[in-house]
């Protein structure tokens, strides 16, 4: 047998639970998800080519029997061409919440974030990591309450509360 496998077999037998935590981390989700066109809108942030570069999409078309993607990019003014097969999603993460104005609520919801704004006019957007969804409430009342696991889900949203948030990364 070779090494890897021994090893892996041992890794096993020590610690089942923490195993099955490396074999997660390997084949991380953001591999397996596949996106398709219909999941995309311009201006989504997606990740090309697994990489960890976000790129922002500039428009969609279909050439032949292949969905396509013009994404922004720094070094081509025209932007590049990308095949959607080759586009991943982008997790939501805390830091990239905070980072656009997301904070934490001051309240027994410590799994909930909230959008810090000053104009009273704004809704409540909220994000719960229990559930994985977006919140959306003026009032008290539930505009949306939607799942949200990637950044383009959490556009979609925004945009569909007609909430003109730009999220940065």
């Amino acid at each position: 047998m070779s090494e890897l496998v021994c090893r892996t077999l041992e890794l096993l037998a020590e610690n089942k639970d923490g195993f099955v935590s490396a074999v997660k981390n390997i084949f991380n989700t953001r591999t397996m998800a596949t996106l398709k066109i219909n999941d995309l809108s311009v201006g989504d942030w997606v990740y090309y080519k697994e990489g960890n570069t976000p790129y922002s999409i500039r428009s969609i078309y279909r050439t032949g029997m292949q969905d396509c993607v013009v994404l922004n990019d720094e070094k081509y003014s025209d932007g590049v061409i990308a095949f959607v097969d080759r586009l991943t999603p982008i997790p939501i993460t805390a830091e990239m919440l905070v980072k656009n104005g997301f904070g934490k609520k001051t309240s027994t919801q410590d799994q909930l974030l909230r959008i810090v704004e000053p104009n009273g006019n704004m809704p409540f957007i909220g994000y719960r990591w229990d559930s994985r969804r977006v919140i959306i409430e003026r009032d008290n009342d539930y505009m949306l309450r939607v799942k949200a696991e990637y950044i383009h889900q959490l556009q979609h949203v925004l945009r569909l509360a007609g909430i003109d948030k730009e999220i940065n990364l």
